[in-house]
């Protein structure tokens, strides 16, 4: 991808932020690697987008962690990630996307094989809202500059086990899951240790 595709990308990304930048020049900009946590692919793309002098301020990932089955080690690989792109990089980083269900993942749909949960963090709504509390605790200590969970009000379909939201049976209206103030209680207890394996 160096060679071929990811020159062409940055010039193209570059272009963007230039834009942007045109109109609100303080503006930060920064993209992010679709659930990805390998230290070697995502320095190598950020290097490539710094070399093609895109002016990324923020390196982004997406984290869907029960995307990948057991055994897990995605908490391991984002730290690593977080730090390789930080140390060789200069560059922070924030998740762009994040969502971890509160139920097992079940329907029709791509997502509905994502059950493959962390070892500390069980697929429960207590699962659920200790992984964003810890992600957000250990993201406040420096590590990161954001963690924005993805679709947190989709409580229908396939995607509802991802949300911070639960529809009970017969209801028309969501029910807050405890999930929903974890990011707050979390970046309020900032703590580098936070993240259980």
């Amino acid at each position: 991808m160096s060679p071929h595709l990811w020159p062409y990308e940055a010039k193209l990304l570059g272009a963007a932020a230039a834009g942007i930048r045109s109109v609100a020049p303080g503006a930060v900009a920064e993209t992010h690697i679709s659930n990805s946590s390998s230290p070697t692919f995502a320095t190598a793309f950020y290097q490539a987008m710094k070399d093609g002098a895109v002016g990324l301020d923020v390196a982004g990932f997406s984290f869907y962690p029960t995307a990948t089955p057991a055994p897990n080690t995605r908490l391991k690989d984002l730290s690593d990630t977080v730090a390789a792109v930080h140390g060789q990089l200069g560059m922070p980083s924030f998740l762009a996307e994040v969502g971890y269900p509160a139920a097992p993942m079940s329907g029709t749909s791509y997502f509905s094989t994502w059950n493959g949960a962390l070892a500390s963090y069980p697929l429960t709504e207590t699962g659920q809202h200790d992984l964003f509390h810890d992600l957000a605790s250990w993201g406040a200590t420096g590590a990161l500059t954001g963690v924005r969970p993805w679709a947190p009000d989709v409580f229908v379909t396939d995607w509802a086990p991802m949300s911070f939201f639960s529809l009970p049976d017969g209801s028309v209206v969501g029910l807050a899951r405890a999930g929903l103030d974890a990011i707050a209680q979390g970046t309020a207890t900032p703590d580098a240790n936070a993240l259980k394996d």
